[in-house]
């Protein structure tokens, strides 16, 4: 089998793309659309919704209570806050500013983490 130029860079064809976000299957009078509402919109993966759907069913709750949901929900929010400070090279300290991780003579604060 032969691969075109954008499989052997790693692009995914379109089609395989399109088939994580289940909106971009919706018809309407007879012709496909997207609604382009933004992020956070319509236009989210199913593994998004996926995982949405598994907090909420086996894990929600409340943070910072001594019961197993609440501390799963407190180990998923530090993931998630480890993740995005990765996304943009920074960590979060206890007291819940942002710092770049950068050489300590360079440090430079991000300000309070968004709660």
């Amino acid at each position: 089998m032969n691969k075109t130029a954008t499989q052997a860079a790693g692009v995914l064809p379109t089609a395989e793309i399109r088939s994580h976000f289940p909106a971009l299957e919706r018809v309407h009078e007879g012709r496909r659309v997207a609604y382009f509402d933004g992020p956070g919109g319509t236009q989210v993966p199913r593994e998004v919704v996926g995982a949405m759907a598994d907090y909420l069913y086996k894990h929600n709750a409340n943070t910072h209570w001594r019961y197993p949901t609440s501390e799963e929900t407190d180990a998923a929010l530090a993931a998630a806050l480890a993740e995005a400070g990765l996304a943009v090279d920074a960590y979060l300290t206890g007291d819940g500013s942002w710092v770049r991780a950068v050489p300590a003579s360079r440090g430079e604060a991000l300000g309070p983490s968004p709660r």
